[in-house]
């Protein structure tokens, strides 16, 4: 193991965080090319012990972080925070400091493009992102319920006046749904589906509330009914393996 280390160690204290950067270090002579194998290669995934927190500092600092990736980070930090080691708790602690920074200040500059006669767009983006936080904070359930309400709030206060459209409506059913409010679902629901009865989206929220209430025959009521769009495999996965392929031509 001595010799294995002594290989990635660089004679100019450079140490790549990419792999991008390992092999400009090794076409630049920094590193030996065993550097240069190794994080190249490297793919240990960033939820397992032991973490990689360089990998994971990497992460943090991308200006377009997608929210997928940021829940993930935001599962490894909720273990890392009791980790024994008080250097890695107090890495965790600031790093979910530094997320929730990041979502407020993108919530505050959402609510600041509003305006006086906010789009449909500037509305979705801000409900959408109090949702992202939602997400985000799912394993702390009072920042969690209070960014859904924040969400919540935000659509029912815009939607009357500037109107509606069917992803603003999705969005809306998400975050009812992720609220656990079934009775304020439900009717939303019902109207979207006179409208569009067979969307695969709006059948699946269905399901979903129909799974919930312990209702099996409405849940494959609701997935039989879904008409399935060319290319859209997700759905059409989801509805092969409730119906056993009943619904295949």
């Amino acid at each position: 193991m001595k010799n294995f280390r002594a290989l990635l160690e660089s004679r100019t204290g450079f140490k790549p965080r990419t792999e991008a950067q390992a092999l400009r270090g090794y076409a630049e002579g920094f590193l030996n090319p065993e550097f240069y194998i190794y994080r190249a290669v490297n793919i240990h995934p960033i939820i397992e012990e032991p973490w990689d927190v360089n990998e994971i500092d990497r992460l943090l600092a991308k200006e377009d972080l997608d929210v997928d990736t940021a829940t993930l980070l935001m599962m490894v930090f909720e273990k890392m925070i009791r980790h024994p080691d008080k250097e890695l708790a107090l890495f965790a602690a600031e790093s979910i400091n530094a997320l929730e920074r990041r979502y407020l200040a993108q919530v505050q500059k959402l609510r600041k493009s509003l305006g006086a006669e906010p789009s449909s767009e500037a509305v979705l983006a801000l409900v959408g992102r109090y949702r992202d936080m939602g997400r985000l904070f799912a394993s702390r359930p009072v920042l969690g319920v209070f960014y859904l309400g924040e969400a919540r709030r935000a659509y029912e206060k815009h939607a009357k006046r500037i109107g509606t459209n069917f992803t603003m409506l999705l969005l809306y059913l998400d975050v009812l749904i992720a609220l656990c409010d079934s009775e304020a679902a439900k009717p939303v629901l019902v109207r979207a589906l006179k409208d569009h009865p067979g969307n695969a989206r709006l059948r699946y929220v269905a399901a979903k509330l129909a799974f919930a209430d312990g209702s099996v025959r409405e849940v494959l009521k609701n997935l039989e009914a879904m008409d399935i769009e060319e290319g859209d495999a997700e759905y059409a996965d989801i509805q092969n393996f409730w119906t056993r392929g009943a619904c295949r031509d």
